[in-house]
């Protein structure tokens, strides 16, 4: 599987805005730590949200609809970190 490396960009559409949230999924939760250092999300006040939870994805918009990760299981991690 190929992964692209890009700056997270937390999505606030559901968050008040004193809090922002990323979501990292992976493989498996040694893959999402090492996502979670390799930004320094810790020096950068993140913290897990909860339980990380194995899950399939599928993508709701009307051009490329479909399951993701072509419908494998996945591990996804949330991290909040408050900014106010």
């Amino acid at each position: 599987m190929q992964h692209t490396t890009r700056e997270f960009e937390p999505d606030q559409s559901h968050t008040s805005p004193a809090e922002e949230v990323i979501t990292i999924i992976a493989a498996s939760m040694a893959e999402v730590m090492r996502k979670f250092n390799e930004h320094n999300l810790a020096a950068r006040g993140f913290m897990i949200a909860g339980q990380a939870a194995r899950q399939t994805f599928t993508h709701a918009g009307e051009s490329g609809a479909g399951d993701l990760f072509d419908g494998k299981p996945m591990l996804a991690a949330t991290f909040i970190r408050r900014t106010q």
